[in-house]
Protein backbone atom coordinates (compact mmCIF):
# COMPACT_ATOMS: atom_id res chain seq x y z
CA UNK A 1 0.00 0.00 0.00
CA UNK A 2 1.15 3.40 -0.83
CA UNK A 3 1.88 6.40 2.12
CA UNK A 4 -0.98 8.39 -0.18
CA UNK A 5 -3.22 5.02 0.48
CA UNK A 6 -2.57 4.08 3.83
CA UNK A 7 -2.98 8.53 4.61
CA UNK A 8 -6.69 8.04 3.55
CA UNK A 9 -7.63 4.80 4.50
CA UNK A 10 -6.51 5.64 7.98
CA UNK A 11 -8.20 9.15 7.30
CA UNK A 12 -11.63 7.62 6.65
CA UNK A 13 -11.48 4.84 9.51
CA UNK A 14 -10.52 7.62 12.35
CA UNK A 15 -13.59 9.57 10.43
CA UNK A 16 -16.14 6.37 10.83
CA UNK A 17 -15.01 6.37 14.64
CA UNK A 18 -15.39 9.78 15.53
CA UNK A 19 -18.43 9.13 13.37
CA UNK A 20 -20.22 6.20 15.56
CA UNK A 21 -18.69 8.56 18.95
CA UNK A 22 -20.78 11.23 17.91
CA UNK A 23 -24.07 9.12 17.00
CA UNK A 24 -23.66 7.20 20.31
CA UNK A 25 -23.34 10.60 22.32
CA UNK A 26 -26.22 12.17 19.85
CA UNK A 27 -28.62 8.93 20.92
CA UNK A 28 -27.95 9.75 24.30
CA UNK A 29 -28.63 13.05 24.47
CA UNK A 30 -31.96 12.46 22.27
CA UNK A 31 -33.16 10.05 25.04
CA UNK A 32 -31.66 12.20 27.98
CA UNK A 33 -33.65 14.86 26.54
CA UNK A 34 -36.77 13.36 25.81
CA UNK A 35 -36.80 11.28 29.01
CA UNK A 36 -36.52 15.01 30.95
CA UNK A 37 -39.75 16.12 29.06
CA UNK A 38 -41.68 13.71 30.36
CA UNK A 39 -40.30 13.50 33.84
CA UNK A 40 -41.55 17.39 34.44
CA UNK A 41 -44.01 18.02 31.43
CA UNK A 42 -47.43 16.37 31.70
CA UNK A 43 -48.91 15.63 28.55
CA UNK A 44 -50.55 18.25 25.64
CA UNK A 45 -52.99 16.78 24.07
CA UNK A 46 -56.07 13.59 25.53
CA UNK A 47 -54.13 11.36 23.15
CA UNK A 48 -51.99 9.47 26.09
CA UNK A 49 -55.22 9.59 28.25
CA UNK A 50 -56.57 7.40 25.38
CA UNK A 51 -53.75 5.09 24.64
CA UNK A 52 -53.19 4.60 28.25
CA UNK A 53 -56.39 3.29 28.93
CA UNK A 54 -56.69 1.41 25.88
CA UNK A 55 -53.77 -0.57 27.24
CA UNK A 56 -55.30 -1.14 30.41
CA UNK A 57 -58.42 -2.50 29.01
CA UNK A 58 -56.55 -4.99 26.83
CA UNK A 59 -54.35 -6.38 30.34
CA UNK A 60 -58.03 -6.75 31.61
CA UNK A 61 -58.36 -9.07 28.30
CA UNK A 62 -61.26 -6.50 27.00
CA UNK A 63 -61.69 -4.99 24.17
CA UNK A 64 -60.32 -0.99 23.66
CA UNK A 65 -62.93 -0.65 20.83
CA UNK A 66 -66.12 -1.19 23.42
CA UNK A 67 -64.72 1.33 26.07
CA UNK A 68 -66.35 3.45 27.34
CA UNK A 69 -63.05 6.37 28.16
CA UNK A 70 -63.30 8.07 31.22
CA UNK A 71 -60.87 10.58 33.59
CA UNK A 72 -59.83 12.38 30.49
CA UNK A 73 -58.79 15.89 31.39
CA UNK A 74 -61.86 18.30 30.47
CA UNK A 75 -59.44 20.80 29.28
CA UNK A 76 -58.08 18.33 26.60
CA UNK A 77 -61.32 15.96 25.86
CA UNK A 78 -62.47 15.66 22.36
CA UNK A 79 -66.21 15.84 22.99
CA UNK A 80 -68.10 13.40 21.58
CA UNK A 81 -64.70 10.71 21.32
CA UNK A 82 -65.48 8.64 25.14
CA UNK A 83 -66.96 5.83 22.78
CA UNK A 84 -64.11 5.98 20.44
CA UNK A 85 -60.25 4.46 20.39
CA UNK A 86 -59.64 5.90 16.82
CA UNK A 87 -56.65 3.98 16.16
CA UNK A 88 -55.56 0.30 14.30
CA UNK A 89 -55.37 -2.76 17.07
CA UNK A 90 -50.92 -2.37 17.16
CA UNK A 91 -51.07 1.41 18.64
CA UNK A 92 -52.37 -0.03 21.71
CA UNK A 93 -50.44 -3.60 21.77
CA UNK A 94 -47.55 -1.98 20.85
CA UNK A 95 -47.69 0.21 24.04
CA UNK A 96 -48.48 -2.48 26.36
CA UNK A 97 -45.18 -3.66 27.57
CA UNK A 98 -44.18 0.42 28.16
CA UNK A 99 -47.22 0.88 30.32
CA UNK A 100 -44.92 -0.91 33.20
CA UNK A 101 -42.63 1.77 33.01
CA UNK A 102 -44.54 4.28 34.88
CA UNK A 103 -45.58 6.12 31.64
CA UNK A 104 -46.39 4.90 28.38
CA UNK A 105 -44.74 7.81 27.07
CA UNK A 106 -41.10 5.46 27.00
CA UNK A 107 -42.54 3.86 23.86
CA UNK A 108 -42.57 6.62 21.47
CA UNK A 109 -39.54 7.87 23.15
CA UNK A 110 -37.88 4.29 22.23
CA UNK A 111 -39.79 4.64 18.75
CA UNK A 112 -38.19 7.96 18.11
CA UNK A 113 -34.76 6.45 18.78
CA UNK A 114 -35.28 3.73 17.05
CA UNK A 115 -36.11 5.66 13.86
CA UNK A 116 -33.32 7.76 14.01
CA UNK A 117 -30.61 4.79 14.54
CA UNK A 118 -32.06 3.83 11.46
CA UNK A 119 -31.78 6.96 9.51
CA UNK A 120 -27.88 6.79 10.66
CA UNK A 121 -27.85 2.58 9.39
CA UNK A 122 -29.29 3.80 5.91
CA UNK A 123 -27.21 6.53 5.12
CA UNK A 124 -23.90 4.09 6.34
CA UNK A 125 -22.86 6.27 9.44
CA UNK A 126 -21.60 9.04 7.15
CA UNK A 127 -23.86 11.84 7.88
CA UNK A 128 -26.00 14.06 10.57
CA UNK A 129 -29.52 12.84 9.72
CA UNK A 130 -30.11 11.11 12.78
CA UNK A 131 -28.77 14.23 14.55
CA UNK A 132 -31.21 16.26 12.60
CA UNK A 133 -34.09 14.14 13.25
CA UNK A 134 -33.56 13.60 16.55
CA UNK A 135 -33.45 17.36 17.78
CA UNK A 136 -35.50 19.06 15.69
CA UNK A 137 -38.23 20.60 18.19
CA UNK A 138 -41.05 19.11 16.12
CA UNK A 139 -39.48 15.36 16.93
CA UNK A 140 -39.44 16.35 20.64
CA UNK A 141 -42.70 17.19 21.30
CA UNK A 142 -44.34 14.45 19.17
CA UNK A 143 -42.81 11.69 21.18
CA UNK A 144 -43.18 13.53 24.57
CA UNK A 145 -45.88 16.15 25.14
CA UNK A 146 -48.10 16.47 22.01
CA UNK A 147 -48.34 12.77 21.44
CA UNK A 148 -48.58 11.70 17.51
CA UNK A 149 -49.34 8.15 17.27
CA UNK A 150 -48.39 7.73 13.65
CA UNK A 151 -44.69 8.20 15.34
CA UNK A 152 -45.38 3.90 15.79
CA UNK A 153 -46.28 3.34 12.61
CA UNK A 154 -43.35 5.09 10.95
CA UNK A 155 -41.11 2.89 13.11
CA UNK A 156 -42.62 0.04 11.51
CA UNK A 157 -42.10 1.63 8.02
CA UNK A 158 -38.60 2.48 8.70
CA UNK A 159 -37.58 -0.97 9.33
CA UNK A 160 -39.71 -1.89 6.52
CA UNK A 161 -37.26 0.43 4.60
CA UNK A 162 -33.97 -1.38 6.48
CA UNK A 163 -34.89 -4.36 6.43
CA UNK A 164 -35.40 -4.00 2.08
CA UNK A 165 -32.57 -2.00 2.12
CA UNK A 166 -30.39 -5.01 3.68
CA UNK A 167 -32.39 -7.84 1.67
CA UNK A 168 -34.28 -9.09 4.64
CA UNK A 169 -37.55 -9.56 3.18
CA UNK A 170 -39.48 -11.52 5.11
CA UNK A 171 -38.83 -9.47 8.09
CA UNK A 172 -39.46 -6.43 5.50
CA UNK A 173 -42.76 -7.67 5.14
CA UNK A 174 -43.55 -8.41 8.46
CA UNK A 175 -42.96 -4.77 9.27
CA UNK A 176 -45.03 -3.31 6.91
CA UNK A 177 -47.79 -5.24 8.02
CA UNK A 178 -47.27 -4.39 10.96
CA UNK A 179 -47.13 -0.83 10.30
CA UNK A 180 -50.42 -1.76 8.60
CA UNK A 181 -52.15 -2.45 12.27
CA UNK A 182 -51.14 0.59 13.87
CA UNK A 183 -52.53 3.56 12.30
CA UNK A 184 -55.43 3.98 9.31
CA UNK A 185 -52.51 6.46 7.45
CA UNK A 186 -50.46 4.00 6.51
CA UNK A 187 -52.78 2.08 4.18
CA UNK A 188 -52.19 4.89 2.20
CA UNK A 189 -49.12 3.69 1.51
CA UNK A 190 -50.07 -0.05 0.80
CA UNK A 191 -50.82 0.55 -3.35
CA UNK A 192 -46.94 1.67 -3.39
CA UNK A 193 -45.74 -0.79 -1.58
CA UNK A 194 -47.75 -3.49 -3.27
CA UNK A 195 -46.60 -2.07 -6.88
CA UNK A 196 -43.29 -2.09 -5.30
CA UNK A 197 -43.54 -5.91 -4.62
CA UNK A 198 -45.57 -7.02 -7.67
CA UNK A 199 -43.49 -5.53 -10.33
CA UNK A 200 -40.37 -7.30 -8.83
CA UNK A 201 -43.40 -10.52 -8.84
CA UNK A 202 -42.89 -10.44 -5.39
CA UNK A 203 -46.09 -12.57 -4.70
CA UNK A 204 -44.67 -13.66 -1.34
CA UNK A 205 -43.75 -10.79 0.56
CA UNK A 206 -47.17 -9.05 -0.58
CA UNK A 207 -49.20 -11.84 0.96
CA UNK A 208 -47.32 -11.62 4.01
CA UNK A 209 -47.67 -8.39 4.52
CA UNK A 210 -51.44 -8.07 4.21
CA UNK A 211 -52.19 -11.21 5.86
CA UNK A 212 -50.24 -9.80 8.94
CA UNK A 213 -51.87 -6.62 9.15
CA UNK A 214 -55.30 -8.43 8.70
CA UNK A 215 -54.10 -11.14 11.38
CA UNK A 216 -53.72 -8.08 13.82
CA UNK A 217 -56.88 -6.05 12.95
CA UNK A 218 -59.81 -8.59 12.66
CA UNK A 219 -59.96 -10.32 15.72
CA UNK A 220 -61.05 -6.60 17.23
CA UNK A 221 -62.71 -5.88 14.32
CA UNK A 222 -65.29 -8.93 14.85
CA UNK A 223 -65.83 -7.94 17.85
CA UNK A 224 -66.31 -4.65 17.59
CA UNK A 225 -66.74 -4.26 14.22
CA UNK A 226 -68.86 -0.58 13.89
CA UNK A 227 -65.90 0.94 16.22
CA UNK A 228 -62.98 -0.56 14.67
CA UNK A 229 -63.37 0.76 11.17
CA UNK A 230 -63.05 4.12 12.27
Amino acid sequence: MSVRGFGSTASTLISDKNGRKLFLLGLGAAAAVRLLVILFVPPGTDVFYYDRQAVEVLLSFQSPYLHHFTDIPASLATPGAENTFAYLPLTALYLLPFYFTGDIRVGFIVADILIGAILYALGGGRNGTSLFYWFVPFTVIFSTIYLNNSLISLLFISLFVIFEHSERRFLGALSFGIALSAIQFAWLLLPFVLYYYLRARRWKESTIAVLVALALILPFFVAAPARARR
